[in-house]
């Protein structure tokens, strides 16, 4: 009963920072996304990228999905690859494109506010 109780007063003690953070993260994502018009800016970001990959045009969707879920993103290239439209590297090619996505939606999400003195 001891071990219970003290581990139920350590997770009092960064419970309340841990929903805290988790909320202001997506209040900040919610207005970068949405209020912005992020996806506009990232879908002709992701032209570019497109280009030097020599990756068709149907990847390029691709790269502004995995904002919100790498793993659809992925997903839909392995889909591509079934149906013929992009080969092996271009699968791989997009996948690792896939995760600086999600690198730059970790910034925004965690690393800036998990490093802020506030919620030290």
């Amino acid at each position: 009963m001891k071990i219970v109780l003290s581990t139920s007063n350590e997770m009092m003690k960064f419970v309340p920072k841990t929903v805290n953070i988790m909320f202001c993260s997506m209040i900040l994502t919610y207005l970068i996304i949405k209020k912005l018009g992020f996806f506009t800016y990232l879908y002709k970001l992701s032209r570019p990228a497109m280009s030097f990959l020599h990756l068709p045009e149907a990847a390029s969707a691709t790269s502004v999905i995995a904002f919100g879920s790498v793993l659809s993103s992925n997903m839909m290239f392995s889909e591509f690859h079934k149906n013929n439209i992009i080969d092996e590297q271009d699968t791989y090619m997009g996948a690792l494109l896939n995760r600086v996505s999600l690198n730059v939606k970790e910034i925004f999400t965690y690393q800036i506010l998990c490093s802020s003195p506030y919620w030290a």
